[in-house]
């Protein structure tokens, strides 16, 4: 797991995490983990699946949360499909 604070992430609610949960996306290991803190976003995460890989968030420390200081969402996660997520899209 990457452990968001290990990239820089402060968790305090005050200062913002957004950069270093970024890089805890492009050189970590797929999953992010938030121990419990207050992490402050200034803006939204862009996770590009076709560059990352699979994402995985894990929370289960207990007491994270995700403030959001601008416009939402706090993560867009961007597919590598060109379907929608409609089963009837998809063949066998």
């Amino acid at each position: 797991m990457s452990n968001v604070r290990d990239f820089g992430a402060a968790g305090d609610g005050m200062l913002d995490d957004a950069e270093a949960i970024e890089h805890a996306l492009v050189e970590g290991d797929g999953t992010l983990e938030f121990p419990p803190g207050d992490y402050l976003l200034s803006r939204t995460v862009k996770v590009e699946l076709a560059k990352s890989g699979w994402l995985a968030i894990d929370g289960s420390g207990g007491a994270a949360k995700l403030i959001m200081a601008g416009e939402g969402p706090a993560f867009h996660v961007i597919g590598t499909h060109d379907k929608s997520a409609d089963p009837a899209g998809f063949r066998p």
